[in-house]
């Protein structure tokens, strides 16, 4: 089985679960999504059936908080295999797992390479789902679930990181490449520290 959906997508919208030799409704999914966005498919991970958990990264390790891995977990409304919060799915307190933490931080390295400072990961059975750059999303949710501020520590982060490459102790490397994506992600942080 498989997952298709719109590379751009998020929320949810037009996510579609393709069973192994299904054909019947295969090119209208397809229809349905190119309209707006490349396609993208994914392994159907049978774990995620019980939820998925979204971890957010910065600058290649998992967001640690007063203690707490900037995490939560996803469980969807009975009957639907999508687990976003967006469309009615329920948030929850979660832990990781050595294993996880060893497996989010493991693409350490790629993300710093490729510019990707902050994003958020999908994680169901121990594996990465997907990896989300554009919308990271989640830290009012674990804001509120733990009591902490994310968003604060992002931006502190952020300053730290410019402070540091105006006084040249820091190789243009280590930080993101991309001036639009820093600016996408700087308005999301912002709006979630609010």
């Amino acid at each position: 089985p498989a997952i298709l959906k719109p590379l751009k997508g998020f929320g949810g919208s037009e996510v579609f679960y393709v069973r192994r030799g299904e054909t019947a409704n295969t090119n209208q999914y397809m229809e349905s999504i190119k309209k707006s966005s490349y396609i993208m498919a994914q392994e159907y991970i049978p774990a995620a059936r019980t939820g998925d958990k979204r971890v957010l990264m910065l600058h290649g390790n998992v967001i640690t908080v007063q203690g707490y891995a900037a995490a939560y977990k996803r469980v969807s409304v009975k009957g639907d295999i999508r687990n976003n919060i967006h469309i009615g799915g329920i948030r929850k307190r979660t832990t990781l797992s050595p294993e996880e933490v060893a497996t989010c931080n493991s693409i350490g390295p790629l993300l710093r390479k490729i510019g990707l400072w902050f994003v958020g990961l999908d994680m169901a059975g121990g594996k990465i789902m997907e990896i989300n750059v554009f919308t990271p999303g989640g830290i009012h949710n674990i804001n509120e679930i733990y009591g902490i501020n994310v968003g604060a520590h992002v931006i502190e982060q952020l300053e730290l990181h410019v402070r540091l490459m105006r006084t040249s102790k820091m190789p243009d490397s280590t930080f993101p490449s991309n001036p639009a994506l820093i600016l996408e992600q700087s308005k999301e942080i912002q709006l979630a520290a609010q």
